[in-house]
């Protein structure tokens, strides 16, 4: 079931493979994918400020809004994906780690054993880098 963004899957499809689902490369004007994953009785949700976003003299300014300042969102955290049992909780998750920026949301993900998955902006593309318990999903 997809709703808007977050999906949860349960059991296997129709040639008896667990659910096999993408997580986008952040990249504006692309729709490619940067990881498959499998999923089976667990949500996911993704956050990300690569699609809704503007930039003013050479600062790009997110549409998520951080609670701690009341301003958009500036750092180089593109997406954060969460796994959790809840699609709520995973959406949840998701938008924090993407206000709090990746060093602090990545600690926050191992202390609790958070299955999460960040991408970063870089010169050369997304970089990648995700929790311990979130390898044990990736296909490839």
């Amino acid at each position: 079931v997809e709703i808007g963004g977050e999906i949860r899957a349960r059991g296997v499809n129709e040639i008896d493979f667990v659910w096999r689902i993408g997580i986008e490369r952040p990249e504006i004007g692309k729709r490619e994918i940067q990881r498959r994953i499998k999923l089976n009785n667990i949500a996911m949700a993704t956050s990300g400020d690569y699609r809704s976003f503007f930039e003013e003299d050479g600062k790009r300014y997110s549409h998520t809004i951080s609670p701690f300042n009341g301003l958009p969102v500036t750092h180089d955290l593109a997406s954060v994906t969460v796994l959790h049992p809840s699609t709520a909780w995973a959406d949840a998750l998701a938008t924090a780690f993407l206000v709090m920026g990746k060093d602090s949301a990545y600690a926050l993900a191992e202390k609790h054993n958070y299955a999460v998955m960040f991408l970063q902006r870089t010169e050369n593309g997304a970089k990648e880098s995700y929790t311990d318990i979130f390898a044990e999903y990736l296909l490839e």
